[in-house]
């Protein structure tokens, strides 16, 4: 299946391509929720020069408004759209110049040091191919806040259990 992305960032825009890393968010549904994560990126200990937004949906005025607000950034559209978030992934992966890759689901919020925690690690423990993180969910019907755990060494959890897996065409 041939699939294409048009670059959506603004011609005028300055991403700096950094070397450490480049951060894929895939984003299909409420553009509020897209806004809350980019702009919580944007206040991080260490913010990423490299965010690529992948629009999984069909584009309206609202997403070439978010883009000229936050043109910065790097916005691509998935084409034919509907195709769930590892199509993102997948080619973020490929075009990516960057060392590290970091996923961020559109509808979360980044703490203000998950990018330099991870980062840190991966740098420390030079033999971990894949790093994950915790997630704090936040119930507003049971009104909970439920910690749910992910292990930090994603490929050593995946020999003993394929759950939460992320899929990737490798380059041979």
């Amino acid at each position: 299946m041939a699939r294409s992305y048009e670059d959506l960032s603004c011609p005028n825009s300055s991403y700096n391509l950094s070397s450490e890393f480049t951060v894929i968010i895939p984003h299909q549904g409420d553009l509020n929720y897209l806004d809350i994560c980019l702009s919580q990126m944007h206040n991080s200990m260490k913010t990423p020069k490299n965010i690529w937004v992948y629009f999984d949906e069909e584009i309206r005025e609202e997403h070439i408004s978010l883009a000229s607000q936050k043109f910065s950034y790097v916005y691509r559209a998935v084409k034919p759209f509907n195709l769930g978030p590892y199509v993102a992934r997948n080619h973020g992966y490929q075009e990516a110049n960057s060392q590290y890759l970091c996923f961020q689901d559109s509808d979360d919020i980044p703490t203000k040091d998950r990018f330099i925690e991870l980062y840190n690690y991966v740098v420390q423990n030079p033999f971990v191919e894949m790093a994950g993180c915790h997630e704090l969910r936040i119930d507003e019907i049971q009104k909970k806040i439920i910690a749910i755990r992910f292990p930090i060494e994603v490929t050593k959890a995946l020999c003993k259990k394929a759950s939460h897996s992320l899929f990737f065409q490798l380059h041979l």
